[in-house]
């Protein structure tokens, strides 16, 4: 695998939980499951709110539905 290759399989990590991103969906490379969450909301019309002052942690320590997974 060249360094290119390699360099592009790296990039292919969901931003959200670091899953493994399939492409960019809602203008942000992310997984199926990240996908349907978000296009779920929107449909919905949802609105989310950051309950830690604008501080909110998207580090891959959460899954898809924001639930802790440690």
């Amino acid at each position: 695998m060249s360094g290119r290759e390699k360099s592009a399989q790296e990039e292919r990590i969901c931003k959200i939980c670091t899953g493994r991103a399939t492409g960019y969906h809602f203008g942000v490379m992310s997984c199926e499951g990240c996908k349907g969450f978000f296009r779920r909301n929107v449909q919905k019309g949802a609105r989310f709110i950051c309950n830690y002052e604008k501080n909110c942690d998207v580090t891959g320590e959460r899954n898809s539905r924001g639930e802790n997974i440690l």
